[in-house]
């Protein structure tokens, strides 16, 4: 597990059991949250990040006691950190999709339209494109999953019937746009896959 995200999980437990200190800086705990996810991300893709830029404003306002715009420019921080770590999972996703033979066209089409949406300073939009994106990357790759699992079970000899029918429940889903819901008979297809005749 890496360093920045174990010490992040040990202090955010700390403050369940514990509770926060009577005069605990809200902007002080923010400004630790944007610098522990900027380490993070330093450890992962050196080189110039947006954030520093909007952290460095941000300490301007505090210092300057403009603490108001301070916490914005802390919550565009996070935001930015948030869009960046998807956008990373995203990319190796469409990768990963494209190694194994799968199609990643419309997640690749969703992440050219993130960075338009990105180059206009449109975050919340971005970062629901990049929402679809993962979600369309993971159900590709569960569907690709259950079709193997399907082909080397057929190879054996084994009954498909549970997963046949569990198969049938998705089209529906997928055509009324309900993913997460597709992704949850995927998900039982798999388990009723690996299932022992």
């Amino acid at each position: 597990m890496n360093y920045f995200v174990a010490a992040a999980l040990v202090l955010t437990a700390f403050i369940w059991l514990v509770g926060l200190p009577p005069r605990a800086d809200p902007l002080g705990l923010k400004v630790a949250r944007v610098r522990m996810g900027l380490a993070e991300w330093r450890s992962i893709e050196p080189g110039p990040n947006p954030v520093e830029g909007i952290l460095r404003q941000a300490e301007g306002l505090i210092a300057d006691g403009r603490n108001a715009e301070a916490d914005l420019a802390l919550d565009r921080a996070l935001l930015v950190l948030r869009i960046l770590n998807k956008s990373r999972a995203a990319r190796e996703g469409v990768q990963r999709a494209a190694a194994e033979g799968r199609d990643p066209g419309p997640a690749a089409q969703a992440l050219s339209e993130f960075e338009r949406r990105l180059q206009a300073d449109r975050l919340f939009e971005a970062e629901q494109i990049l929402d679809s994106a993962l979600a369309m990357l993971s159900l590709t790759e569960k569907m690709h999953r259950v079709q193997r699992g399907m082909e080397a079970r057929a190879r054996e000899g084994r009954d498909l019937t549970a997963a046949q029918e569990l198969l049938k429940q998705c089209d529906p889903l997928l055509r009324e746009g309900r993913i997460r819901d597709a992704e949850a008979v995927l998900d039982r297809a798999l388990e009723a896959l690996s299932r022992e005749d």
